[in-house]
């Protein structure tokens, strides 16, 4: 049976470049070989991840060796951005007092590998101290180590990433590479097939030709717009951040983007002059943005998404045309104000009748139909207000509306909360922080800055005491790292 190996091909799909640089390469893929050799001998690491997954993980810890040694600048702006963010170099592990910026650390490998099990493994959390994470560390780091004098700087890549792009969509294709090809970006490109998917579940249906246009405007949106795991960054934040890193600072590190429906007001040879309907800004979107022909005339609505560069913008996406009139326009922009108003006088009413506290609690639905009433002095038909659920739940107002829980209510200790149970919050509680399945970003922050779930913990073989503790010493990333967001 022939032996299995990591090839040029399984290597570049993490570099910028699609024409390997023989000798720098050929060096790095031997040590990723060497590494892949030894994750195999880890039985067990393939109970908890796919043998593809081990494949990557081989290259993903070898392209971190790469990165340090070449000054590339990914791995300093993680560790920058945590030491800013968090306090520390790395999560999750504690630093050893030899841990140098700049060099080879086992910590950084173990949250690299435990960041591969944990994209393997999307349902659960995986305890970052597994004992089988820190004997492949340790294994990896043997190889890495040893290997960090002799390999060469791979200067062709760090110039990549610093490079001059002459125009916005050499620079977009560029980001499009490393949003879902940098090692440390693992996990974007199953978003987009998740958008999709979420499309069919909704029961659209799409032609090929409309699911085509789905995927590419997500795909080269998500570029600017959708957060990654690590501090709420956009993989656009993140490529500002490296290349300032290694001192590039130019015009494609100073973006705008906006999406929304635009009226057309004008064009000339060079652009189409809109008005954002929403804010009433005037854009002018530069002609050579549109790959396909399209008339324009004046008073006609469109929906898009453009990025700014100067004072120019350009389309990023597909353009819909809108059929709008000027009435359903006025109606729509004087509806959102109205409806943003509203919420803001509903929240300062709750917070004024709750003792300015954002955090609720009812035993049932009649008591909350009974607090609308009689607090909030709203006026309803019972018929209006439909709860999905009976019993007991949790509503929590905050600026932007509101949300009502009755999932995990039983874990929160607080006073008003008449069905708090510490066994359950026990076996739950850390639930509200480590998955954003439930409940949001805002939430997760609330109970642990009023301390709200005293008893969350995570299962660890040193028991109740350290897994809270272990918990707690990382809390605001593990929340962050889930609701892919931050403060």
């Amino acid at each position: 049976m022939a032996k299995e190996l990591v090839h040029f091909y399984d290597w570049l799909v993490y570099h910028p470049y699609k024409k390997p640089s023989a000798e720098i390469d050929f060096e790095y893929l031997e040590v990723a070989n060497k590494v892949f050799a030894r994750l195999q001998k880890h039985v067990d690491l393939y109970s908890i991840v796919s043998h593809s997954a081990v494949k990557t993980m081989a290259v993903v810890l070898t392209s971190y060796l790469e990165d340090v040694v070449s000054h590339i600048g990914i791995w300093e702006t993680f560790n920058d951005e945590c030491m800013k963010h968090y306090g520390f170099n790395v999560p999750f592990f504690k630093e050893a007092d030899d841990y140098v910026k700049g060099d080879v650390n086992v910590e950084d490998i173990r949250f690299l590998i435990w960041l591969i099990i944990k994209n393997e493994n999307i349902t659960m959390f995986i305890n970052p101290e597994n004992s089988e994470i820190s004997k492949i560390a340790d294994d990896v780091y043997e190889i890495l180590s040893d290997e960090y004098s002799y390999v060469p700087e791979n200067e062709i890549y760090r110039q990549y990433l610093v490079g001059k792009f002459d125009d916005f969509y050499k620079y977009r294709e560029f980001l499009k590479w490393f949003h879902y090809s940098c090692y440390l970006n693992l996990d974007n490109f199953d978003i987009v097939c998740q958008g999709i998917d979420e499309m069919s579940d909704k029961g659209l249906k799409l032609s090929n030709k409309e699911k085509n246009m789905f995927k590419y405007n997500y795909e080269v949106n998500t570029l600017f717009d959708s957060r990654t795991h690590f501090f709420g960054y956009t993989s656009y934040d993140w490529l500002c951040a490296v290349r300032k890193l290694n001192g590039a600072n130019d015009i494609w590190d100073n973006l705008h983007t906006e999406n929304g429906t635009y009226k057309v007001i004008d064009e000339d040879e060079c652009f189409v002059y809109f008005e954002n309907v929403g804010s009433g800004g005037k854009r002018n979107l530069a002609k050579c943005s549109l790959i396909d022909k399209v008339s324009f005339a004046r008073g006609q609505y469109f929906t898009f998404a453009i990025v700014q560069c100067d004072d120019e913008w350009f389309l990023n996406g597909s353009m819909v045309n809108t059929k709008l009139s000027d009435k359903d326009v006025e109606d729509r922009v004087k509806n959102k104000k109205l409806e943003e108003d509203s919420d803001f006088r509903y929240y300062e009413k709750f917070m004024e009748v709750n003792d300015n506290k954002q955090l609720i609690f009812f035993a049932s639905a009649a008591d909350y139909k009974d607090f609308l009433r009689n607090k909030m002095g709203l006026k309803f038909n019972d018929e209006i207000i439909k709860l999905p659920f009976d019993g007991a739940f949790a509503m929590f107002v905050e600026k932007d509306g509101q949300y009502l829980f009755k999932e995990m209510m039983d874990c929160i200790k607080a006073e008003s909360n008449p069905t708090y149970n510490r066994t359950f919050a026990i076996e739950n509680a850390a639930n509200f922080y480590i998955s954003d399945e439930f409940h949001p970003y805002t939430l997760a922050c609330y109970l642990k800055d009023n301390g709200l779930l005293p008893d969350a913990r995570l299962v660890s073989a040193k028991g109740d005491d350290y897994g809270r503790k272990f918990l707690n010493d990382n809390l605001q990333f593990i929340i962050d790292f889930a609701h892919r967001n931050c403060r």
